[in-house]
Parts: C-alpha cells; structure tokens; sequence
C-alpha cells in the first residue's frame, strides 16, 4: 500500500517534506546532504589510495614473474642470464625495449627473449598498471610483429651497465629490472616515476623490494657521460642503478 507524500508549513513557517503524518524540514534535509557529501570526501580518496596500492602490487608480482622465467632460463643455460644473449652487442643497452626489428632480422632484446619459452607469451608482465608514458594497450600488440618495435614499462639494466649477465657473476644485491621509465633518451636520460616518489625493483637473487626515492628522481636526470642513469664514473655523480643496488634509501641522491 503506498505512502502519501506531503508538503506542509508548521505554525511557525517551516517547510516540512514528508509522508502523511510524519516528514522532515529543509534544514534537516540539508544536513542529511551535507553529511553524504562529508563521507563521499572521506571514502573516495581511500578508494583511490586502494587502486594504487593494487596496481604496485600488481607490478611487483610482474618483476618477481619474471625475476623467476630469468632463474629457469639460467637453470637452462649453464648459469647465464638471457643478457648474455645481448652481450657484447649494440643491443646490450640498458633501456625499454623488448623486441626490435631495426637490426636487420627482427628479434627480442634484453628481457624480451624471456617472452616465448619462459613467460608462456604473458605480454602482461611487461607491463606496470600505473605506468604514464609506456602503456600495454600501446604495446603489446607490436610484440614480436616484424617490422615493429615493442617497448615495455620496465626499465631494463642492461650488460652495458653491470645488468647481471650470469646468476653467478656479481651479487646478489645487483638491480635488473625497476618500474623507473625512460621520458627523454638522450646524452642525458630524464627518468619518470610510476608511484608517487616510490619504485619497484628486481634484484638478482629474486627479491623485489619497494623502495623510496626522492621526488626529484621524477622528471630529473642522471648525468653521466652515457645515455642512461648508470653508474657515471665520468662525472662522479651516481646513477640510479648504483644507488638502487644499496637498497637503502638514505644513500639516494640525484644528477646535477
């Protein structure tokens, strides 16, 4: 059976909304809005802190994925990592890149070559959720097509730059792979972050660690005589991956 709504005024003026017998004023009603509104504010920037927190999860498990295709792939060959696939080549270079076909017979680069047999072709894992730049909606399809050239989100170490190339030959402190990006290539190579002041990164022994960087990492550069943010020995200024092999965030600084 229905409930009659009314409109009423009390003897002293005030609007009253309601069903029949019974309602509420103009001012109540506002503070029940204003009450809604306060809650909205409160639980959405929760939700998005939740969203976030998803995603970094998510791009850790990519590099722990492929932390552990790079440990078989060693197990398969005598210990070495699938860099030295690349090494001694122009290919060898830190960067984004996993497949190529600007070197005569297209083919995988760096961890790219990890994509066929010991990634079950996951395109996914190539990929951070909260990347800005470097998407998978972008990239995967171009992965393994002759005549393109496939990036992923991850910033890649490569030979060039003590990216490990047998599980046995440095330490297990050493850096592979972050979820730093690469915004401008160049003499000098301006770095993106993908959380807020805060990378993942892939260690040689499997770990993945979260570690915070300073703000200025995001948009800066690394100045060290190469294209990437190496070592730098020519400058004396360290480069991300020396500093993100300390895995300790109060060595951390930035190029100048």
């Amino acid at each position: 059976m229905g409930c009659a709504m009314s409109i009423s005024r009390t003897s002293g003026g005030t609007v009253r909304f309601g069903a029949t017998g019974g309602g509420f004023t103009i001012v109540e009603m506002l503070v029940v809005v204003g009450v809604i509104a306060l809650l909205m504010a409160l639980i959405l920037p929760a939700l998005g802190g939740g969203r976030e927190a998803a995603r970094v999860a998510i791009c850790a498990n990519n590099l722990r994925q492929i932390g552990v295709a790079n440990r078989a792939y060693a197990t398969d060959s005598k210990l070495k990592t699938c860099l030295s696939i690349d090494k001694g080549t122009s290919l060898a270079t830190t960067g984004v890149g996993v497949w190529t076909s600007f070197v005569g017979v297209p083919r995988y680069i760096l961890y790219g070559h990890l994509y066929n047999h010991y990634l079950n072709q996951d395109t996914a894992v190539y990929y951070c959720p909260s990347s800005r730049i470097i998407t998978a909606k972008d990239e995967q399809p171009k992965i393994g097509v002759p005549g393109e050239i496939a990036n992923a989100a991850y910033y890649q170490r490569g030979a060039n730059e003590d990216g490990p190339v047998s599980v046995r030959s440095v330490t297990a402190n050493s850096a592979m792979i972050s979820d730093l990006y690469m915004t401008s290539p160049g003499i000098t190579a301006t770095m993106g972050i993908s959380h807020h002041a805060f990378v993942n990164v892939l260690y040689l022994d499997g770990a993945v660690k979260g570690i915070h960087v300073p703000l200025e990492w995001d948009g800066y550069f690394f100045k060290n005589g190469a294209d990437h943010p190496g070592p730098g020995p020519s400058t004396g200024q360290p480069g991300a991956w020396s500093q993100l092999d300390n895995r300790d965030p109060g060595v951390f600084g930035y190029g100048s």
